[in-house]
């Protein structure tokens, strides 16, 4: 008979991990801020313009895609709020300073309101701009100059098809530990369930350690040059002193303890501590358990009964 007990808790302590594993991530992660986008650095992003203009200025603004994007088997996602990822670039020309026709004629400022919305099917940027200026004229009188006030308005809209999204928590990701409290071979099991978005999965208790590497990222760019990561399947292991049953990093012995446990996830957006666990402890009764020795010694029984048998057949 066996009874199982489970636990659910917030691990309280937390052992530093190598800059090895920081590194790693950093390289891994386009959004942390430490990842070096050459490409993206040189020819920055790509904006279709389609100018709007009036008499008095110009301006256009482009949706050129979101940030925090993945693609899956072939399909693109956003990773959290579509509006805060939703990249927008855009550009004011005022027509006034410097022309030949209107040299009388000078800005004093130009303010621009930039506002993202959705509806139920697209993405919108709107860009409103107040633009005042001010026509210069001798005064009738001809002592001063008279300066007179206007205003001039424009609105330019841009709307793109709202991206699918994809909705993870990764204060919510726990690892999974049974510990197997059995006389013969104690066990424990270590693991964190499947999920697409987490790359890569590290066991660490005291000095050891094994590493699942579950899918690897490539960055790519869509034709405005907005970079995204393609996340492809991938199954390495990695080992230092701790071994693996199926999908599960296994830490020998009786003697577990959860302090020495650091459970590390590698997601696009970079490196982090799992700090959540659900533990469950299995144990055994002893009147019920047959050990593997017991078979062992049954097995090697019958073989040697099956070679005298062998011996005698062919003696005869």
């Amino acid at each position: 008979m066996k009874i199982v007990y489970v636990v659910m808790f917030v691990l309280l302590f937390c052992p530093i991990v190598s800059s090895d594993l920081v590194s790693l991530a950093n390289d891994v992660s386009i959004w942390s801020g430490h990842w070096e986008d050459i490409i993206h650095d040189i020819l920055g992003y790509l904006p279709e313009k389609n100018w709007e203009t009036n008499a008095d200025m110009g301006a256009w603004i482009d949706i050129v895609g979101f940030n925090n994007s993945i693609e899956l088997n072939g399909t693109r996602y956003v990773v959290g709020n579509i509006s805060n990822s939703t990249i927008v670039r855009y550009d004011v020309d005022e027509y006034l300073s410097g022309s030949e026709s209107r040299w009388n004629d000078n800005v004093d400022w130009i303010h621009k309101n930039l506002t993202i919305t959705q509806n139920d099917s697209h993405v919108i940027a709107t860009l409103d701009i107040t633009m005042m200026w001010h026509h210069s004229q001798k005064r009738n009188n001809g002592k001063g100059i008279k300066k007179t006030y206007h205003y001039s308005y424009l609105t330019c809209i841009d709307t793109e098809p709202i991206p699918l999204q994809y909705n993870i928590s990764l204060d919510n990701i726990s690892a999974n530990i049974t510990i197997y409290n059995n006389t013969f071979a104690p066990n424990t099991y270590v693991y964190i369930s499947e999920n697409d978005y987490i790359m890569e999965v590290g066991y660490y208790y005291g000095n050891r350690s094994i590493t699942h590497t579950r899918s690897i990222g490539d960055i790519r760019y869509t034709e405005k040059n907005v970079p995204y990561i393609n996340i492809t399947k991938y199954n390495v292991w990695k080992f230092n002193n701790l071994s693996k049953i199926n999908n599960y990093a296994v830490v020998p012995g009786d003697n577990f303890s959860i302090v020495k446990l650091t459970v590390t996830i590698l997601t696009p957006e970079g490196y982090r501590i799992v700090d959540h666990y659900n533990v469950s402890i299995v144990e055994y009764d002893p009147k019920n358990v047959v050990y593997p020795v017991f078979w062992l010694v049954v097995g090697s029984i019958f073989v040697f009964m099956g070679v005298i048998y062998q011996c005698v057949k062919i003696s005869f």
